[in-house]
């Protein structure tokens, strides 16, 4: 989602490209605690669906409290507090949480999850985007973040 979210900021005002990379590498971040707790509940953890559930439920909340436990900002907090949020739609400008919105969309288009995705019209942070997202949009912004996600990899080795 990091790339996605940068090449997504790129596209959008007042949204930085660095900050939106950060927010959307930690958007599941709270996942990970969920996992390590679950972990010695075996019988959860084989269940998909609860744990999904447990996922949805606790991830974004704990996610934002490791996010402002590191001092990231109340931006960065807010974007992983929401980024399941389909219906999250800031006041104004264009937010961070949005970007972080659109590039999990995005993300979650390019992996072929599409059950986990509501119809683009029920999302309002895709407003950001400025433009009717339109299938050339979305393979557009999947595309560049794919040569993003690539460039790293080569460049690390």
């Amino acid at each position: 989602v990091g790339a996605t979210a940068s090449v997504v900021a790129a596209r959008v005002r007042g949204v930085g490209a660095e900050q939106a990379l950060v927010a959307g590498l930690l958007s599941n971040i709270g996942d990970y605690v969920v996992l390590e707790r679950l972990a010695s509940q075996p019988a959860l953890l084989a269940d998909a669906s609860r744990l999904e559930r447990a996922l949805a439920q606790h991830g974004p909340g704990i996610g934002a409290l490791v996010c402002r436990h590191w001092l990231l900002g109340d931006d960065v907090v807010e974007a992983v507090a929401r980024a399941r949020d389909w219906r999250h739609q800031a006041d104004g400008a264009p937010s961070l949480a949005e970007v972080v919105l659109c590039a999990r969309y995005h993300a979650l288009l390019s992996l072929q999850k599409t059950a986990q995705l509501v119809k683009s019209a029920e999302i309002p942070a895709l407003r950001v985007l400025g433009e009717t997202l339109t299938p050339q949009v979305s393979v557009e912004i999947i595309r560049e973040s794919r040569a993003r996600v690539e460039a790293l990899q080569q460049a690390l080795g």
